[in-house]
């Protein structure tokens, strides 16, 4: 008899739970993806991929190009150095995928862009990596000693830049018809580019 009233209050016991984290997940917002394809607009519209501050209203991106390289080949590019490069000495270097950007701001007087945040997953979601801001240097010098957690672009202006994410020797990475996603803002909506290589 015990045994049966304990096998009873236990079933309640988890149809409670079950009903009360149903209703707590019935109460949350789903998030919300936004995905385009390269050579495509991207609006951002006020998303953020750090802290409100950004205030990226007004601002859009586009994805023109993506190539991935081995990284050897990737320095040879630039003229790079590894070998007295500090910034550099400590990787386990593997491809470099290197993308071409356009930022747009037609009309945000006061917001910013984390460059430092944005984020490139492989087509299964397995792993990321970020912008690499010592190969950052040598692709766009312009960039060198500069904060890319808040960039700000002039008023009007459109900017376009080649951003290096570096995948280590441990990432299994393939070469053309390789999907990347470049995620450029997380919340409260993730815009996402899908990166093709087909270069």
């Amino acid at each position: 008899m015990r045994k049966t009233f304990l096998v009873a209050l236990a079933a309640v016991l988890a149809a409670v739970m079950f009903i009360r984290i149903g209703y707590i997940n019935a109460d949350k917002d789903e998030m919300v993806v936004d995905i385009q394809n390269m050579r495509q607009w991207m609006a951002l519209d006020g998303n953020y991929m750090a802290i409100e501050t950004e205030k990226t209203n007004g601002y859009s991106v586009r994805v023109n190009t993506a190539k991935l390289y081995e990284y050897e080949e990737y320095l040879d590019k630039y003229g790079i150095d590894a070998s007295g490069d500090t910034d550099l000495s400590y990787f386990k270097p593997g491809k470099v995928l290197e993308l071409e950007v356009v930022v747009q701001n037609p009309s945000n007087e006061e917001g910013y862009i984390s460059l430092e945040n944005w984020m490139v997953m492989n087509e299964t979601l397995d792993y990321d990596t970020v912008i690499c801001p010592a190969l950052l240097d040598y692709s766009m010098p312009e960039l060198k000693d500069k904060s890319i957690g808040s960039v700000k672009f002039k008023l009007g202006s459109e900017y376009t830049m080649k951003l290096p994410f570096l995948f280590e020797d441990y990432h299994e990475i393939n070469g053309v018809g390789s999907i990347f996603y470049l995620y450029v803002t997380r919340w409260p909506e993730r815009k996402v580019v899908k990166v093709d290589v087909n270069t």
